[in-house]
């Protein structure tokens, strides 16, 4: 199998880009916790690409290593494959505001289906997660912050994952970014303050 790290990742947007043909010279790029990091070494590698850049709970700035018992031959995976098919666990429900809700349980469903329909999911998020190269964030930052692309930075105080200290950070490092901080948001916020998040993006997008 091919290690999923950040560059595949990378290469698989080029690739969509171009399949698409489309009449744009430049993108708006977004990235999610771990897109984050995508999209930064697409604008490092691209840059004549990007117009602008939007970090959601991003994460590149703590470098993560994946657990010992992973780093084993056929028993890390084993042992992935049988805590996350299930898609409940205590670290699961924390990165929730309300993991009471709908919205939740419907995620959870939606999870557990795309286990069972595409046995090789959770084999592929095993692979990005030991392959996933956090600390090329910083060398995209580096690149970033001399091509004075507009970045809007979402964040929810409430993230157990990504911490929104790092929101400050990324804010700190890209000095003329934007900055937006949801009340009450974790990791989801997407799903679960989207309309927040969304306002957010669409004042970023039409700012000129």
């Amino acid at each position: 199998d091919v290690p999923m790290n950040v560059d595949l990742f990378v290469s698989q947007i080029a690739e969509l880009l171009y399949a698409l043909n489309l009449s744009y010279d430049k993108y708006n790029l977004y990235g999610v916790s771990m897109g984050g990091v995508i999209i930064q070494r697409f604008t490092e590698l691209y840059p004549s690409k990007v117009s602008k850049l939007i970090l959601c709970s991003s994460t590149g700035l703590d470098i993560v290593k994946p657990s010992f018992i992973s780093s084993i031959p056929i028993l890390g995976a084993l042992l992935f494959k049988f805590d996350r098919q299930s898609g409940e666990s205590k670290s699961v429900r924390a990165q929730w505001a309300n993991p009471d809700s709908d919205e939740y349980k419907r995620c959870i469903k939606l999870y557990q289906q795309t286990c069972q329909q595409h046995p090789g999911f959770l084999r592929s998020l095993f692979s990005t997660i030991c392959y996933f190269d956090f600390h090329l964030a910083f060398k995209s930052i580096e690149c970033i912050q001399k091509l004075n692309i507009p970045i809007l930075i979402i964040w929810g105080d409430k993230d157990t994952l990504t911490p929104v200290e790092n929101a400050y950070r990324y804010h700190n490092l890209y000095k003329a970014s934007t900055l937006k901080i949801i009340s009450g948001a974790s990791h989801n916020l997407l799903i679960e303050h989207s309309k927040q998040a969304i306002e957010a993006i669409k004042a970023f997008l039409n700012d000129k």
